[in-house]
């Protein structure tokens, strides 16, 4: 065989090859713009909201209602929270009412840890049920050993008093 057609050969074998490499990277190319099309805006998203729940812990604590992690307890999808943590935030939040109202007792129990029944609390917590006529004769719980007592109506929870200053 002569020199000049085996080079020949060759050449249209290496073309051959390069010209594959260039499909395949091309095919690469919009695959992973696909991917990333697909799976970036999720990702970007999961990581935006982790930093700027960082930024909220780091700014507001975990004590603040406008903490995420108190936020998060409060949807129910944080049951780490430590409770006086979350019940410090409690005091704070202009929105607290929604924990308690329609809640049973046992929904309240475990929501707050426990709650303490009109019998285990200080008589100055009892006189706070007797102040309004409305709630005199009605069953009252207080959420775990704070001042908060939740009037129940037919068994749910219908009025959240926070008991002090009376």
């Amino acid at each position: 065989m002569p020199r000049g057609q085996a080079d020949h050969s060759i050449g249209k074998l290496y073309s051959g090859i390069v010209n594959w490499m260039k499909r395949f990277r091309v095919a690469g190319v919009l695959i992973a713009l696909v991917v990333c099309a697909v799976a970036g805006p999720r990702i970007y998203t999961q990581l935006w909201a982790r930093a700027a729940s960082m930024y909220a812990d780091l700014v507001y604590g975990p004590e603040d209602p406008r903490s995420t992690q108190y936020i998060r307890w409060k949807r129910g999808l944080n049951g780490n929270l430590k409770p006086d943590v979350y019940m410090a935030a409690f005091y704070l939040d202009g929105d607290r009412d929604q924990l308690t109202k329609g809640a049973t007792e046992d929904q309240l129990k475990s929501r707050f840890g426990y709650v303490r029944r009109l019998e285990q609390v200080s008589p100055y917590y009892q006189q706070c049920r007797d102040q309004s006529p409305t709630r005199k004769e009605k069953t009252v719980v207080f959420l775990r050993d704070t001042p908060w007592m939740v009037v129940m109506n037919d068994q749910r929870g219908s009025e959240l008093v926070l008991c002090k200053g009376y």
